[in-house]
């Protein structure tokens, strides 16, 4: 295929594939911390009931991304069984957009990750579209618990 023209947007992104999945796993656990900031601080307002349960629930997913994208040891094999949609990207992207709309109820914080959680899925279907095989491998990385034991480990060479 023809290299992308020099202004567009698929140009500015990196091109190798060890770029583009660690720039979607950094920009995954970015948006997922602003998530977590915002349930908290709903939280911390101390909201309605039915608003509290939304903001814990948000919180719970928050880290729940946070955890998908280190590959911890510890927590890898659980995932991998028992939340096998975000190994797939269909199931990815789905839950993002409905966590999105989720996030909208958080007050300004909220929509702010709301927004950058349906940026994410649009790129997490980029990146997987380029990179087919990617879904597959980490897939069998975290149910063999192949991942780093400690954070340290993460994005190191």
């Amino acid at each position: 295929p023809a290299p992308p023209a020099p202004n567009s947007l698929e140009a500015r992104l990196p091109q190798t594939k060890d770029g583009l999945i660690t720039s979607m796993r950094l920009l995954n656990m970015a948006v997922s911390v602003l998530m977590a900031a915002a349930a908290c601080l709903k939280l911390i307002s101390l909201p309605s009931f039915t608003k509290g349960i939304m903001a814990l629930y948000i919180w719970f997913f928050a880290v729940l991304m946070c955890c998908f994208e280190t590959h911890l040891k510890q927590v890898s094999k659980i995932i991998g069984e028992n939340f096998g949609f975000l190994y797939h990207v269909k199931g990815r992207c789905l839950f993002f957009v409905l966590v999105s709309f989720l996030c909208f109820s958080l007050g300004l914080i909220g929509l702010i990750s709301g927004v950058g959680l349906l940026i994410c899925a649009l790129y997490n279907a980029y990146v997987i579209y380029k990179h087919p095989d990617y879904e597959r491998e980490m897939l069998e990385a975290d149910i063999d618990q192949q991942g780093p034991s400690s954070v340290y480990g993460v994005y190191s060479p």
